[in-house]
This record gives C-alpha cells, sequence and structure tokens, in this order.
C-alpha cells in the first residue's frame, strides 16, 4: 500500500469523506484486505484514494479480476452495455461532424465493441487494454489491433491519432495527469478528446461503497477534471452532466504540446461543493438528484 500527493495540485492536506473497512480485494498474487479511505484534497477538491494499492498490486488485480465478462454472448445483440457504447459513438460523431473519420485509441477498450463501432463507421481503430481475456476477445471476435497491457507501457507514435478516447478508465488511472498527458502527447494538435467518467456531483444516487470504489484511485467533478484537463494541454469544448447512469461526459481539443510539463492552470477550489454535496447524499432521504 502506498500514500500520494493530490495528483492535481501537490497538495498533501486532506479531509475524508467516506471510509468502507475490510474490503477483500482478489489479485493474482492473493487476496489483499484494505479499508477504502476516500479523501478529498482541501486546496482543490480532487477525490483520491489513501492509502491506495502499489503499482504491483493494482497491476495483479487488473490481471486477476478487473472488466470480465463484459460480452455477454458472440450476438451482438447480447453484447453488454452495447447500447451505452452505441451512444458514444454517435455523441463523438456529432461533435466531429464535417470531418472525416481518422485513427482513434481507445484507453481500456474492454472487449473492444466500441471500438468495433467506430471501425464500422469508417476510422482506424486502436486499442489498449490490461486485461488478456478481453484482449484475446478484441482480437478473435472484432479483429482489432489491440496493445495488451497498461497504457503507459504502449508504444504508440507521437502525434499518431485523431481521436483519443477514455471510458470509465481516467477514475481507474493511477496518475491521471500523466495518463492526459500521455493522450496529449499520441493526438495531433486540434485532435480530440473524449472521457466519460463518474460524477463526484451524482454518486450512483449515495450508492458510497460502489462509487468510492477501491478501483477508483480518483474521483472527478466537472470543476476538478477541467482543472486536470489544462493541466495537460487541453481545451474543455463539450460537456455532459446529465447521464442517467451518475457519470459525464467530456469533449476536449488538445491545444498545445506540453513537453512533458505539466502547463500552469488556475486552481478553482471545488472542495467545499463536494463536501457539500456528499454529506447531503449521506443524510438526505432522496439520493437520486443533486441536493443544491
Amino acid at each position: 500500500m502506498e500514500y500520494v500527493r493530490c495528483n492535481l495540485c501537490g497538495s498533501n492536506e486532506y479531509e475524508v469523506l467516506h471510509e468502507n473497512p475490510g474490503v477483500e480485494v482478489m489479485t493474482s498474487r492473493g487476496s489483499l484486505n484494505m479499508n477504502v479511505v476516500n479523501v478529498a484534497c482541501t486546496n482543490c477538491g480532487l477525490l483520491c484514494l489513501i492509502p491506495r494499492m502499489d503499482e504491483q498490486e493494482t497491476s495483479a488485480c487488473y490481471v486477476c479480476q478487473f472488466r470480465l465478462a463484459m460480452t455477454g454472448g458472440e450476438d451482438e445483440d447480447e453484447v453488454k452495455g452495447g447500447t451505452v457504447r452505441i451512444e458514444q459513438a454517435d455523441r463523438i460523431s456529432e461533435h466531429l461532424a464535417g470531418r472525416p473519420p481518422g485513427r482513434v485509441l481507445d484507453v481500456g477498450c474492454f472487449e473492444g465493441y466500441f471500438l468495433h463501432i467506430m471501425a464500422r463507421r469508417g476510422w482506424e481503430a486502436h486499442g489498449v487494454e490490461p486485461c488478456k481475456k478481453s484482449v484475446q476477445v478484441a482480437r478473435r471476435k472484432y479483429k482489432l489491433d489491440v496493445h495488451g497491457g497498461m497504457y503507459e507501457q504502449s508504444d504508440f507514435e507521437k502525434h499518431s491519432f485523431d481521436l483519443v478516447t477514455m471510458r470509465h478508465v481516467l477514475e481507474h488511472a493511477r496518475n491521471p495527469s500523466d495518463m492526459l498527458m500521455l493522450a496529449n502527447y499520441h493526438l495531433r494538435t486540434g485532435g480530440t478528446l473524449f472521457l466519460e467518467i463518474p460524477n463526484v456531483y451524482r454518486p450512483f444516487g449515495g450508492k458510497f461503497d460502489d462509487f468510492f470504489s477501491f478501483q477508483h484511485f480518483y474521483n472527478f467533478s466537472p470543476v476538478t477534471l477541467n482543472m486536470v484537463l489544462q493541466k495537460a494541454g487541453f481545451a474543455l469544448t463539450g460537456i455532459e452532466t446529465d447521464l442517467p447512469y451518475f457519470a459525464f461526459r467530456v469533449l476536449a481539443e488538445k491545444k498545445k504540446d506540453h513537453g512533458w510539463k505539466p502547463l500552469p492552470f488556475i486552481i478553482n477550489n471545488d472542495f467545499d461543493t463536494v463536501r457539500r454535496i456528499v454529506d447531503s447524499y449521506r443524510t438526505g432521504p432522496d439520493r437520486t438528484e443533486l441536493r443544491q
């Protein structure tokens, strides 16, 4: 287990927002018993898991249990979450209307159904996926080019993609700032980043043990996500915060190369809002709507 500073602003001043003690985590190296403690940075409002699994424990966890059985069968109608993936592709198509399809990289591509959709729409599709079983499905079933392993270990060329997508991936990143800077590295200037992540403003209707999971190293609000995007050289171009499953979507444009150094950004401290919203979900009678 390890302790870290805030990935956004570098502070080590936190306040505990939720604890779930005695969680058993299965890994390829055996089981871990951990207290899942989620804290908010008092300087910027970013939520993170402290302590958390170290790099070796994280890799063992992904290999053992993460992102398995995302497809229900060989029939495309049986793909779990297939409707959502089509909707995600539709949203990207709407945003990029008038532009020809190019090269897309899907980070955390699961078994590849989203990339399969994009390929059918004319995109040259590439993926990254840490789960070996999911990689096998993507390659066998959809004939996709998928890198097996962590995104940080991939060897894609600089400025080689027009679109990078991360769908419920960034919250699992050990270093989301570096992950977004890597996406910046892979995107051409003016290229598009598509993100979908859980929304801390609507934490699963109050199911905190699901939302504040041992798998979620970080949790974002629209405010904190916008800051980390700026830090990585992106400008926000579109956002949807009212998705029915307690997440939000973001489209951003690569504005400049960062030279592997975080770019300056202004801290818009979201701590008070995040704490108030989490408290309202915990204590309010109706936990399915945002309580102002």
